[in-house]
């Protein structure tokens, strides 16, 4: 027979015999080794035995019983067959957990036990959390808020698995690590806010969460504004719009697997930055105005003030509430006063038109400025504010002579009067000048000579008896005018026809006039022309005749030298010499004017080139040289070739004394050639043979 045991469980064994004799039997108990090992040993003797099995010294038990009558023994036997040893594992989801198991803070995790081997109809199970017994059930549901409510950062849990067979029972256990407790934190340029903030109207802010603990790879964030969902990012961005008012922002942390965790923040709004300031709608130039700024809202403490006038700051006034203004312009300008707070988004703003009174200013005008005896002036105000006008005259010494719009007045010598004006209201008060001088008895303007021929030199002179300094301007009667301290000048008249000059007197005082002078004539020159034919004469034909083209002139001399003068309208003369002449002719008008032309008459000599065919450089004072005879041309270059083409000879006028390499030449035929320029720079080229003979 066989029988299932559980290793090292106790077994008891009952004998029991038939036949033979039952009152005497004996009984032997043994134990079989497994084959490996090949022992068998008695273990026991009485009809009871009990046995500890164990499978690696135990195969079989063999009883073998007898009577001491039958000389045969009978045995009987029972191979055993051993359980599994017991194993036992904690699984999560149908997954055998590690030695270590990350959870999160609040959370509940189900752990499964599960055995192998032993008898699993008698499996029992027991969970231990750091040796503290807390289940006999196969599952176990873990909670870290029952069972570590001290928040330990590492717990162990065990199993223990038993069958009332085996020997020993099995243990498996993790070690539980909980991660630290999820804790939100609303955050604001990288600081953790207390619980309660207050914030500026309008300003726009940034809070950003911060979670700590718990699975942070599953950080989720939910932002709630008086309870209503917001946003789920990681940051939050507000803008603050209800003033004076308290709200609720509140963030919620999850991870998936801790008890999620809220912070909240009650924020307060300060009420919205208002600001203005009172001002008059109109001013004077000049006039200083004090501005009192009003502002209520935001961040009183750090209220900073701005004033502006025309979009220019003032900065002298920064963070002062009360504005000192002066010299505002122009009309109308606008005011205006910013206030912030370093907080309140936006900042107020309060503008405020003022319209600018005109300028102070007072003109004068008078009956004359040269008093003759006396001249009368008159103020004209402007600006300012007219109700409050006072015009005072004064002198030169600033002593005040009358009041009111005229002033009567009568010098002996040039004066200047002031007038001065102010309104009660202008910055400053304003003045006008005026100088009044006496009229001058005596202005004359002459001129000599009064006419002439083109161009014509006149000398002008103003005569007057004005004792002071005085300038004056001179109009010629053309286009051109000068300016002069004097009353003196010159002008040249270059075109025929009669002019009317006139000068402008200026005196120091202030006196002015306008003073003709007498005409100026002034008669055109005659145009001296002539042209001639042949334009380029030669000695082979020297007659020129000259073509008289001249205009505005009954009467003309011709100077043509060396022939002398000629007073013919067109005369000819014939030229028995080349080279270059002088022409002139003077034209004359009726009023003795007169016009002269030059020019130059060139006559050609007769162009003529002679070279021998022949020549014997023997010494003997006859043909020694061979050089060209020329009339009217000039040698640029003169060569002689050998008859092999090699220039044995060059020069620019010299001629050839029949060497060569100072040596004579051979006798025989020469080639030469002579460049010539002619008379109008013309150049030309001759070539020939030459005889050298001895």
């Amino acid at each position: 027979d066989t029988l299932e045991v559980c290793n090292g469980n106790e077994v008891v064994f009952y004998a029991k015999g038939k036949g033979g004799d039952s009152n005497n039997y004996f009984y032997k108990w043994l134990k079989i080794a497994p084959q490996t090992l090949g022992i068998m040993e008695v273990v026991g003797s009485d009809s009871t035995f009990v046995f500890i099995p164990n499978e690696k010294e135990v195969e079989k038990i063999l009883l073998e019983i007898s009577d001491d009558c039958q000389f045969i023994s009978d045995t009987v036997s029972v191979y055993f067959t051993y359980k599994p040893p017991l194993k036992a594992a904690i699984l999560k989801s149908n997954t055998m957990l590690a030695n270590d198991t990350l959870i999160c803070q609040g959370s509940e995790f189900i752990f499964n036990a599960m055995g192998n081997g032993g008898n699993p109809e008698k499996y029992h199970f027991q969970w231990f959390i750091d040796d503290s017994l807390y289940s006999n059930d196969k599952q176990f549901a873990y909670q870290s808020a029952v069972y570590n409510k001290k928040n330990l950062a590492s717990q162990t849990l065990k199993l223990v698995l038993s069958d009332s067979c085996m020997i020993p029972n099995d243990t498996a256990q993790i070690s539980i690590l909980t991660k630290p407790k999820l804790q939100a934190n609303i955050v604001h340029q990288q600081s953790i806010l207390s619980n309660d903030t207050t914030l500026c109207f309008g300003s726009s802010i940034t809070f950003n969460a911060q979670g700590k603990g718990g699975d942070s790879s599953n950080y989720a964030f939910e932002w709630y504004w008086n309870d209503s969902l917001v946003s789920t990012n990681n940051d939050i961005n507000l803008s603050l719009t209800k003033g004076d008012n308290i709200s609720q922002l509140s963030l919620i942390l999850r991870d998936n697997c801790s008890s999620p965790d809220t912070f909240s923040l009650d924020i307060t709004t300060l009420p919205q930055l208002k600001v203005s300031f009172t001002a008059p709608d109109t001013v004077c130039s000049g006039e200083i105005i004090t501005l009192t700024a009003q502002a209520i809202g935001g961040k009183t403490s750090d209220y900073l003030y701005q004033w502006w006038v025309n979009d220019s700051f003032l900065s002298n006034n920064l963070n002062v509430n009360t504005g000192l203004i002066q010299n505002i312009h122009p009309s109308p300008s606008l005011i205006q006063l910013i206030v912030s707070d370093g907080c309140s988004s936006p900042n107020d703003t309060f503008t405020k038109t003022i319209f600018i009174r005109p300028t102070l200013d007072i003109l004068l005008t008078t009956t004359t400025l040269c008093a003759n005896p006396s001249s009368i002036l008159t103020a004209t105000p402007i600006g300012g504010k007219g109700s409050q006008y006072l015009i005072e005259w004064l002198d030169e010494s600033n002593a005040i002579l009358s009041t009111g719009i005229t002033f009567e007045v009568t010098p002996s010598k040039p004066t200047i009067y002031r007038a001065q004006l102010t309104d009660g209201c202008s910055a400053e008060k304003t003045f006008a000048e005026i100088r009044i001088d006496k009229s001058p008895s005596q202005l004359a303007l002459t001129a000599s000579p009064t006419q002439g021929c083109e161009p014509l030199a006149v000398n002008f002179d103003l005569n007057t008896n004005y004792s002071l300094t005085y300038t004056t301007r001179m109009h010629f009667g053309t286009p051109d005018s000068a300016i002069g301290p004097n009353g003196a000048f010159k002008h040249t008249y270059r075109g025929g026809g009669n002019y009317f000059p006139r000068i402008d007197f200026i005196g120091e005082g202030g006196c002015s006039a306008t003073i003709n002078g007498p005409e100026i004539t002034v008669y055109p020159k005659p145009k001296a022309a002539f042209t001639f034919l042949p334009k380029e004469p030669k000695l082979n034909n020297p007659k020129v005749t000259f073509n008289n083209l001249s205009s505005g002139a009954d009467a003309y001399i011709w100077n043509i030298d060396p022939f002398g003068d000629f007073t013919s309208f067109e005369p000819e003369i014939i030229f028995d010499d080349s080279g270059r002449f002088t022409i002139q002719l003077i034209a004359f008008s009726d009023k003795g004017c007169s016009d002269t032309l030059n020019d130059r008459l060139y006559v050609k000599d007769l162009e003529q080139m002679f070279l021998p065919t022949a020549f014997s450089p023997n010494g003997d004072g006859l043909n020694d040289l061979l050089a060209p005879e020329l009339r009217g041309y000039k040698v640029v270059d003169f060569s002689i070739f050998n008859r092999w083409g090699e220039k044995i000879f060059q020069s620019n006028g010299q001629g050839w004394d029949g060497t060569f390499r100072n040596n004579p030449a051979p006798v025989g035929v020469y080639t030469y050639t002579i460049q010539l320029m002619d008379q109008e720079g013309n150049r030309r080229l001759f070539s020939g043979n030459v005889t050298l003979l001895r």
